[in-house]
């Protein structure tokens, strides 16, 4: 809280515009709240394993997967995070994907000095938001669009090329299949050996990624080069 008091206060001393990322606690989220409703330019930045797991996580067997800073949280800020994406207070989800593997998490030589910090989220959240988010009435398809994609694009200043489905815009698409009984497993994953919701029940999953019009995964099979990235100034 006090860390996004200080920004606010930053912010609205010099007129500068701020990007808060992580925000974990429903509590600094009511500071965010009230300098945006002040009209500062403050953007919030939040993450899927704030969303989906709680401090309960620590208390598993792997409970290093858990390990991230900041740390999970209660279920009360997880709920607070959902109702800031539900009033516009939390901008964007970036996925704070890190590749480490499951062993490598789970290394027990590892002190809180060098700690291997954030877990593997980055294929699995988007179905994870869409049943946890969408399918539960916590959030509409379009706020999942906006804090997923648009929002990022344009605070980023790179809409319309990205973060919009128009003439002259990337053909960047995920497509989900909805309203289906799935559960989440590693073995389903590309390059990598573990996810966070291994077991979890969900009610949707991409079926297809396509990057600038190719086609990078389709029904599981990945046909994505290294070579298919570009750099784009922000």
């Amino acid at each position: 809280v006090l860390a996004v008091q200080r920004t606010v206060a930053i912010a609205e001393a010099t007129g500068s515009p701020m990007y808060v990322l992580h925000m974990t606690s429903g509590r600094a989220l009511k500071v965010i709240e009230d300098a945006k409703r002040r009209g500062l330019t403050v953007f919030a930045e939040s993450r899927p394993w704030n969303l989906f797991g709680t401090e309960l996580g620590y208390t598993k067997p792997d409970g290093g997967i858990y390990v991230g800073g900041p740390p999970l949280r209660p279920k009360w800020d997880q709920d607070m995070i959902w109702e800031a994406i539900r009033k516009g207070v939390v901008d964007t989800i970036g996925t704070d994907h890190t590749a480490f593997s499951k062993e490598a998490k789970l290394d027990p030589t590892q002190t809180i000095l060098d700690k291997r910090m954030g877990q593997n989220t980055l294929q699995d959240y988007p179905p994870m938001m869409f049943s946890e988010g969408v399918m539960k009435e916590r959030i509409t398809p379009e706020q999942m669009v906006a804090v997923t994609s648009t929002n990022a694009a344009k605070i980023m200043g790179m809409y319309p090329r990205k973060g919009a489905l128009a003439v002259g815009s990337d053909a960047d698409i995920v497509v989900l299949e909805t309203g289906i009984e799935k559960t989440i497993r590693a073995a389903d994953l590309h390059e990598s050996d573990y996810t966070p919701w291994e077991g979890h029940e969900i009610n949707a999953w991409p079926i297809m990624t396509i990057l600038r019009g190719k086609v990078m995964v389709e029904n599981g099979q990945y046909f994505a080069a290294a070579t298919d990235g570009r750099y784009l100034k922000r």
